[in-house]
Parts: C-alpha cells; sequence; structure tokens
C-alpha cells in the first residue's frame, strides 16, 4: 500500500482481522465451536534496502510472530514488534 506506515499498515490489517472474525461468526453462527480468525503480518519497505523477497520474508516473520504470540493478531515487522490483538 503506497504512502502507508507500518501504524497505517497496522489499523487496515486489524480491521481486515475484525472483519473476517465478524462475517465468519456471522455465517457459521449454526455450526458449534467453530471460530475463524485470521493473523495478519505486516512489514514496509525501507527505502531501497532490500529486495521484494526481503520485504515478504520479513512479513511472513511478523505472520508467525502473530501467531506464536496467540493467535487472531496483527504483528509488524522491522524491529518495531507491535501487535494487535483480537
Amino acid at each position: 500500500m503506497p504512502g502507508c506506515d507500518s501504524q497505517d499498515g497496522l489499523a487496515i490489517a486489524d480491521k481486515l482481522r475484525r472483519a473476517i472474525e465478524e462475517r465468519c461468526r456471522a455465517s457459521l453462527s449454526d455450526i458449534a465451536r467453530l471460530r475463524v480468525t485470521v493473523s495478519i503480518g505486516i512489514a514496509t519497505s525501507r527505502g531501497g534496502d532490500g529486495t521484494l523477497a526481503d520485504l515478504i520474508e520479513r512479513a511472513d516473520q511478523a505472520l508467525y510472530d502473530a501467531k506464536s504470540d496467540g493467535r487472531n493478531r496483527v504483528a509488524a515487522a522491522a524491529g518495531s514488534r507491535q501487535t494487535v490483538e483480537g
């Protein structure tokens, strides 16, 4: 998302995370104990100091950080270790 910093990215990703959780809860309400959630990892480019593969790797690592911190979360890469919990 061009022009989006990590704070904006976290906010947008968390909005998406909440929408998925809410919509799935509503559409699956007839199935007892089934809960659909999502974990999201974000990374921001650092002005040309890496490749696209590096950016994807950082986002992927942030995704695994979100999952290991308890799932249903959004986490940012690049040392900020910011997390939004569900």
